[in-house]
């Protein structure tokens, strides 16, 4: 996250608001979020007893 300076506000915010969900493989979650002109993509991962976020990238398209 420090390498393309994304705050923890806004990956907190894109888990927990996100503009749209996407289902991938290994039930695996791409939560996206509009963030002025950009975009944020967090994939995630529900385990039993919390979540795994396994990447955050700053996008310039949603997908």
């Amino acid at each position: 996250m420090r390498f393309w300076n994304i705050l923890m506000e806004d990956v907190e915010s894109t888990l927990a608001f996100p503009d749209k969900v996407l289902t991938t493989e290994k039930d695996r979650h791409n939560a996206i979020k509009r963030l002025g002109e950009r975009f944020l993509r967090m994939t995630y991962k529900d385990e039993e007893d919390h979540i795994l976020v396994v990447t955050v990238t700053p996008r310039r398209r949603p997908w």
